[in-house]
């Protein structure tokens, strides 16, 4: 009954099938036996994001100190000040953990920069944006060539693609994401690249289907922003 790792992967079970109170009270377990770990507090404010309660998401985010190289955490926080639209600290914080980024950490660099230059979009900063997805993008495809199979890495790809305004090159990238780990092989994680698709679609004029993927999304079990 006090085996974290246990009631943790029952939380994200829980999650990925939307029982968010249950998973929450999962949580609110492990937090009992471990009251300072960082990763449960950005679950439950991942949770929060999920529930539409973004004061609730704010407090939990807020008394936080992530390490650099926690990359999950800084995603989170990041997609919270982009949805509250308020990113000027966020924006700080990620230009000095990627002043000196750690090469073991590989692609994730990337991912980071990525949702920079999100959050530098959102702030109205389009110039910085741009910037921000090209070194992504100059940053990454070197990797691919290593990684032809590696999805994540491509969805980023698509994404900073999609940033630049390059809307066929994001289709294709995501479509050999897709190809590469089908939701229907995958279950699990299968589905987040349906979610890139969503979101590049939305971005670039194709509403139609931007709208049909994330109703299949909302009536799909999975591990992302909807879970």
């Amino acid at each position: 009954p006090r085996d974290v790792l246990l009631l943790t992967q029952h939380a994200l079970s829980l999650n990925v099938v939307r029982r968010f109170n249950d998973a929450l009270q999962r949580l609110e377990q492990v937090l009992e036996i471990t009251p300072d770990d960082v990763d449960t507090s950005v679950i439950k404010a991942a949770i929060a994001q999920a529930q539409g309660d973004l004061p609730k998401a704010a407090t939990l985010l807020a008394p936080l100190n992530p390490n650099p190289n926690d990359f999950g955490a800084w995603i989170i926080r990041t997609y919270h000040a982009t949805l509250q639209r308020d990113c000027k600290a966020i924006i700080t914080q990620l230009q000095q953990i990627l002043a000196k980024p750690d090469p073991a950490f590989g692609f994730y660099n990337g991912e980071l920069r990525l949702w920079l230059g999100w959050a530098q979009q959102v702030a109205s900063d389009r110039v910085a944006a741009q910037e921000s997805w090209s070194q992504t993008r100059s940053e990454l495809e070197p990797m691919l060539k290593e990684q032809p199979q590696n999805w994540e890495l491509i969805c980023v790809l698509a994404l900073a693609n999609m940033g630049l305004g390059n809307k066929d090159e994001a289709f294709a990238l995501i479509d050999r994401a897709i190809a590469g780990n089908p939701p229907e092989r995958d279950v699990v994680n299968g589905p987040f690249t349906l979610e890139v698709l969503a979101r590049v679609a939305a971005q670039t004029g194709e509403a139609d289907r931007a709208i049909a993927t994330l109703e299949k999304l909302l009536a799909t079990p999975y591990f992302g922003a909807f879970s």
